[in-house]
């Protein structure tokens, strides 16, 4: 082809290709996100090259890269980026540390959170709807309780509503909780069957769900029974799915009746380890479909936490590993104490085997389908840094040999559907809240790419890399 022929032949080219773009219809948006990878939750799959079109703090369009053209305010081109909703921790205290929290939650891409107790705050329904509405790197804030609710025992949390028998569950627990603005009652370890049994058909007719510990002296079908929606740090299944549960719940409550609550716990932990070696798979299938079918989530808020205590002795501490520049000092020394505490062998060697069995039953919620949620106790009582513990909870949970699909959902769907807000959260779809995390790397090949944040989304704000570090810097003492 002749050189003059060759250059009409390219000008012809772009002009069909100037028609052609300029053909495409526009969609207008605040946002636009071009020619990234969805990272579909539901499905555990990729949906390549997409364009996203947020408007106000909403996901509005979802269309294929190279079928529109765009007004908006602002255009981000996504090169193979890929995009998850929004993290949820599912366990955490915040207390009155807003100011170093939440800035932490959301440069790890935790965008929600449901608080499991504080008491800090008077009026815990106005609290929530302050932080919901508040711009800036602040969570949403899905379910609080403001108080938990045990049985007396040598040591409980300050701020507890402390029951002696199980009458007077209506004035001294719903009531409380109706007129603070609870979003569930928070049940502890110390609760007797009767007590537990008052406060579940008072809430019931209160229309509020419990939720929390597994009382240690109470069998894990009879806390399902009751309504209990959510079990915290996976306490109690062990010695459920082992043929010596009957024995060893017998033993937990007469070390309680005889030594106290202490002596029922250690009972509790040493039961705990030992019920791993007596798994029984009927029970295991039994206990799994008891799960589903009465809308009981699991909560690790164990992993990660147990890791520091069993595999990582602190003889000498690193500051920059559990965020202390971040904190006052008065927690720091807190938090100094806490790592620095030894715990008794017999009780190491059963949280152990207990990790162990915790792990194995990771695999059991996969195999059968359990919706279980993640969660880390990020808190003022121990030092677990706001945000990148959620990872750290997520990663060690993949040693067990889960897909890390499978835990995506736990950080993601799982808490939307348990909230009861799918409507809002939980995956990438059109009409969803634009809380959503870019990542450089695809989680669903190992779970630990979901935290090669580029960028986070959230109430349709878009924040850099550089500005959630900035914004770090910026609470740093």
């Amino acid at each position: 082809m002749k050189k003059a022929h060759y250059l009409a032949f390219l000008s012809l080219l772009f002009l069909i290709g100037l028609v052609s773009c300029n053909n495409k219809p526009y969609l207008d948006g605040e946002l636009v996100l071009t020619n990234i990878n969805i990272v579909d939750v539901r499905h555990g799959e990729i949906i390549p090259n997409m364009d996203i079109v947020i408007v106000d703090d909403k996901i509005a369009q979802i269309v294929q890269t190279d079928t529109y053209r765009f007004r908006a305010d602002s255009l981000l081109e996504g090169n193979g980026l890929y995009i998850i909703p929004g993290l949820w921790d599912m366990h955490v205290h915040v207390r009155q540390f807003e100011k170093s929290f939440f800035p932490l939650f959301i440069a790890h891409g935790v965008t929600g959170i449901r608080d499991m107790f504080n008491p800090l705050i008077d009026e815990i329904g106005a609290w929530k709807d302050s932080v919901n509405q508040a711009a800036g790197l602040t969570p949403r804030v899905g379910l609080v309780a403001g108080r938990l609710v045990d049985g007396a025992q040598e040591r409980n949390w300050p701020g507890s509503i402390i029951l002696e028998g199980a009458d007077h569950v209506k004035e001294e627990v719903i009531e409380v909780a109706q007129a603070k603005g609870y979003d569930f009652i928070k049940v502890y370890s110390a609760l007797s069957s009767s007590q537990l049994e008052a406060i579940a058909y008072a809430a019931q007719g209160a229309d509020l769900p419990i939720a929390g510990h597994l009382p240690v002296t109470v069998p894990l079908k009879q806390a399902i029974a009751l309504g209990q929606k959510s079990i915290e740090h996976l306490e109690g299944f062990n010695i459920a799915i082992s043929t010596l549960n009957d024995s060893l719940m017998a033993e937990i409550k007469k070390a309680r009746e005889s030594k106290g609550a202490r002596a029922a716990t250690i009972a509790f932990w040493q039961g705990e380890a030992l019920a791993r070696q007596h798994r029984d798979s009927s029970l295991v299938e039994e206990m799994m479909s008891l799960l589903k079918e009465n809308e009981v989530y699991p909560c690790s808020a164990f992993f990660y936490m147990s890791d520091q205590r069993i595999n990582n002795p602190h003889k000498t501490i690193d500051p920059q590993v559990f965020g202390f520049d971040y904190y006052p000092d008065s927690l720091v020394d807190q938090y100094t104490a806490r790592l620095e505490r030894s715990y008794p062998p017999e009780l190491m060697d059963a949280y152990k085997t207990t990790y162990a069995g915790y792990l194995q039953l990771i695999r059991d919620f996969e195999k059968y389908e359990v919706p279980f949620l993640a969660g880390t106790d990020t808190s003022p009582a121990r030092p677990v840094l706001p945000g990148r513990s959620l990872h750290q909870e997520l990663q060690l949970m993949q040693e067990s040999g889960v897909r890390p699909a499978t835990l995506l959902k736990a950080a993601t769907m799982y808490p939307a559907r348990f909230m009861q807000a799918e409507d809002k959260y939980g995956t990438v779809e059109e009409g969803k809240m634009a809380d959503l995390v870019l990542l450089n790397q695809n989680p669903l090949n190992d779970i630990a790419h979901a935290q090669k944040i580029s960028a986070v989304i959230l109430k349709g704000k878009l924040y850099s890399k550089e500005q959630l570090v900035d914004a770090l810097q910026s609470i740093r003492k």
